[in-house]
């Protein structure tokens, strides 16, 4: 790195003389050889996309791909395995879970970061071993959990293996991008023991660096990067998130420049083949700048069966929901 600081220095120096001299301003020649030495690094760092050939095999551009969110969380506990059957069987394409790890270091399928909200259990995911994890009841709290008794949260393989002996295509979330490196490890066994995924599975995350450092490792690996507005700072119901003053203070205006982000050059940048777009934003002219740019996309999460219809009929569009009941849920909360 310092080889290649060294090298480069003198020469960018000289543009930005030179550039100097012709703008006849040392300040205008500093922003355009800044805004050039950007600009080359931005196509040098790319990532470069997936072949359209696994995109097309995992969502098809004549016809409309329906995702169980979460397996559809409404209609069976959701990440688990009796979700994803019971998803399949009520014509679900494809299922979509969340990835988090233990603290022995096993890729789990859960979506909070603590056994609170979906177990008989409590306290964060990541202090907790398999076998502990193991111990839980994942529909100890779901409303139909008399017909789904005592599932277990399943591990990231056990999901893969099932989704592929089902025929469902998978979007594996990672939800922490605090554990990249262990992320890219599970996913260089998984891929290289099971090469279907890359025509039947999607990494996706609402985290651009980890979309990113998928990309590097693999670049055949097909990727979504997530967005809703104001994720920073407010939850998907829109209230605000709990916090101190500062972040209350900082986050949206981070979460104005992530917005920019993301369709200035966030897309490019990561190279990732789709979009997961918030149902409240997708329109045709949203669906369209991504389209235009070659990126597949899908809007989460349709719960209504009226909104579903606009989707499907109007908007063309793939999209993910909790239930696959033609009367629709409630809107996603959580």
């Amino acid at each position: 790195m310092i080889n290649m600081v060294t090298k480069v220095l003198p020469h960018t120096i000289y543009v930005c003389l030179l550039l100097s001299a012709v703008l006849q301003s040392l300040t205008y020649g500093f922003i355009a050889t800044a805004t050039l030495v950007a600009v080359l690094l931005l196509v040098k760092v790319r990532q470069p996309e997936s072949t359209s050939n696994a995109v097309e095999e995992i969502l098809p551009t004549n016809k409309i791909t329906v995702i169980a969110h979460r397996g559809c969380g409404h209609d069976a506990p959701e990440n688990t395995l009796a979700a994803f059957r019971e998803a399949k069987n009520n014509g679900a394409d494809g299922v979509e879970f969340d990835v988090d790890f233990t603290r022995d270091g096993i890729a789990i399928v859960i979506h909070d970061h603590t056994a609170n909200r979906t177990t008989n259990g409590s306290g964060k995911i990541s202090r907790m071993t398999l076998a502990e994890v193991r111990k839980l009841n994942a529909s100890a709290k779901h409303v139909h959990k008399d017909q789904f008794p005592n599932e277990k949260i399943p591990t990231l393989e056990e999901a893969v293996v099932l989704c592929l002996e089902l025929q469902l295509k998978m979007f594996i979330d990672i939800k922490d991008s605090s554990n990249i490196q262990k992320t890219i490890e599970i996913l260089r066994f998984l891929f290289a023991s099971h090469p279907q995924m890359y025509t039947n599975a999607v990494v996706c995350s609402f985290h651009p660096q980890v979309i990113y450092a998928v990309k590097q490792f693999n670049p055949k690996i097909v990727t979504g990067l997530t967005h809703r507005p104001w994720v920073l700072s407010r939850k998907v119901d829109g209230t605000e998130f709990e916090g101190p003053w500062h972040k209350r203070l900082l986050y949206p205006i981070l979460d104005v420049l992530l917005e920019w982000s993301h369709t200035a050059w966030l897309w490019y940048f990561c190279g990732n083949n789709v979009h997961l777009m918030f149902h409240g934003i997708a329109s045709s002219r949203n669906i369209a700048f991504y389209r235009d740019r070659g990126i597949a996309v899908i809007v989460w999460t349709a719960n209504d069966a009226h909104q579903q219809e606009y989707l499907r009929h109007t908007l063309n569009v793939s999209y993910m929901t909790d239930t696959m009941h033609p009367a629709g849920c409630r809107p996603q909360t959580n």
